[in-house]
């Protein structure tokens, strides 16, 4: 106990000297009245010396008056310092079985830790099972857990990727959804503390109601929560539990720990960038083979293919047509009407017109007025369509989402891509970016081929006027001039029945005239 105050034991503490009463009754301190009213009237004491230290003091009281003298107390001096060289080597052995189990703990975590790095250095991500089980039997945890987060805009969560258990897990645990979901409305007061620290230990009694559950019904006590750093607004975190409540982890655990976790930190996010890297060059390798196949093109089926093979089109959509305004869209010279030149679909082809007009879909109109992919995600209910276009994609067309892509070429809105999809559906930023380049390539391509064939168009006319000349500049006389017209004509405007009345200059009103008929053939 704590010597008392004013007593003998304090003073040779302070004094760090020996104490030699004969007889109590003759010292008026309170503490030798005290003594000698219970009967002891001498008393002898010397300082326990560690080292340079005073841990306390040996006393010795006899009950008559003159009982001790100097050869008594160096005796006593004698064995006070063999039982401060016991009591100095106890400590000494306490502290070397200390150091031991540190070193040994340590060594066990460097070791563990260690063979963690060397794993997910030659598996990444996939050895995490692994990797939990090491550092709970580093660390004497019964449970090892690893939440990745996942930032839905939606729906926010962790989810459990790995999980280490020493213990049967109790019946029923496999049932709770807690251990593969765990809602980041559930735990908002915990997530946010794991933003602002590299870790947590806790009680489980002290979290909130969903943790304690899933904690609880592991059997653990105790956790400890590392921070495992992305790029999310939220981290992910490895989780270590402890079936005893009062046995949290040490500071240099805490840290040996941390670095395993900073090890998965930097897996997941090298897994990534080799993830963005080869997704890359999946991106750049599929735009150079569908650029390849554009350039190859020859009809508009072939362009809208390419689109459709290269693109999200392909990926879920059952209606995609290819169309073309009867004229390039300019400020104040709007098109009448846009022609579906290439279409594919999977729903009935009688739904299907060949030229639709403006004035019919002002949503359309409007969608086809601006330079970037429109998505409708909900046709059956988006203001921005009118009844009849609503009634038209829905339930004719049985679309739930659809997307118009402009088609621009040489600064020149020439058509546009429209798709419908049977389900809702939302594009990713690397679909759009993938969309939108093969599009202006389709729409390069589609503006080459209508060029195409009006050159052809213009060449056939061309031939097919002077073909006409010749035929009749070559008629003998003028009855064969207007047969050969009238044959000409037919073939020509594709006409079944042809007819010329002819009147020579000259001849009066109500004479015979010339004529001839025939079929175009």
């Amino acid at each position: 106990g704590v010597p008392s105050p004013g007593g003998f034991t304090e003073k040779m503490m302070a004094s760090n000297q020996s104490i030699l009463v004969h007889d109590n009754r003759e010292n008026f301190s309170e503490v030798g009245m005290q003594l000698a009213a219970a009967g002891l009237l001498s008393l002898m004491g010397v300082p326990l010396r560690v080292g340079d230290a005073v841990l306390g003091a040996i006393l010795v009281n006899g009950a008559e008056a003159h009982r001790f003298d100097e050869r008594d107390l160096n005796l006593l001096e004698f064995l006070s310092t063999q039982v401060a060289s016991a009591i100095q080597n106890v400590f000494q052995f306490v502290q070397t079985e200390a150091a031991l189990a540190v070193v040994r703990r340590q060594a066990r975590y460097q070791a563990n830790v260690s063979q963690a790095a060397a794993l997910l250095t030659e598996q990444g991500t996939e050895a995490i099972p692994d990797v939990l089980r090491l550092l709970g039997e580093a660390s004497s945890a019964e449970a090892a857990m690893y939440f990745e987060f996942h930032a839905e805009v939606d729906d926010p969560h962790w989810q459990v990727k790995g999980m280490w258990t020493a213990l049967e897990l109790p019946a029923g645990v496999d049932d709770n959804p807690l251990m593969s979901y765990l809602p980041l409305g559930d735990v908002r007061t915990w997530a946010e503390q794991l933003v602002e620290k590299p870790f947590i230990t806790i009680k489980v009694e002290m979290l909130p109601e969903a943790e304690r559950m899933m904690f609880q019904a592991l059997g653990m006590g105790a956790i400890l929560v590392l921070v495992v750093q992305g790029e999310a607004s939220y981290p992910s975190m490895i989780v270590l539990g402890r079936t005893d409540a009062d046995t949290l982890w040490a500071d240099e655990e805490v840290v040996a720990l941390q670095t395993a976790a900073v090890m998965l930190s930097n897996t997941i996010a090298r897994e990534r960038v080799f993830q963005e890297v080869q997704m890359s060059r999946t991106e750049t390798e599929a735009l150079y083979r569908g650029s390849a196949e554009l350039n190859m093109a020859q009809t508009y089926d072939g362009i809208l293919n390419v689109v459709r093979n290269y693109t999200a089109l392909g990926q879920g959509a059952h209606h995609i047509t290819l169309q073309l305004f009867d004229h390039p869209w300019a400020e104040g010279n709007e098109p009448q009407y846009s022609e579906v030149v290439a279409h594919w679909t999977t729903t009935d082809i009688s739904a299907l017109r060949k030229r639709y007009y403006l004035a019919d879909f002002p949503s359309s109109r409007e969608f086809s007025r601006g330079t970037t992919v429109t998505i409708i995600e909900d046709v059956a209910h988006d203001s921005h369509l009118s009844r009849r276009n609503r009634a038209l994609f829905s339930r004719i067309l049985k679309a739930k989402t659809a997307i118009f892509i402009p088609l621009i070429a040489g600064g020149q809105k020439i058509g546009f891509l429209h798709a419908m999809y049977p389900q809702q559906v939302r594009l990713s930023e690397q679909e759009l970016r993938r969309l939108e380049s093969l599009t202006r390539q389709a729409a390069i391509a589609a503006q080459n081929r209508l060029q195409l064939l009006l050159i052809e168009a213009r060449v056939n006319r061309e031939r097919m006027i002077r073909e006409i000349t010749e035929r009749i500049q070559a008629a003998p006389d003028v009855q064969g001039v207007l047969q050969a017209a009238v044959r000409e004509l037919g073939r020509a405007f594709g006409t079944s029945r042809n007819r010329i009345q002819f009147r020579p200059p000259g001849q009066s009103q109500g004479a015979g005239a010339e004529e001839a008929e025939g079929a175009g053939a």
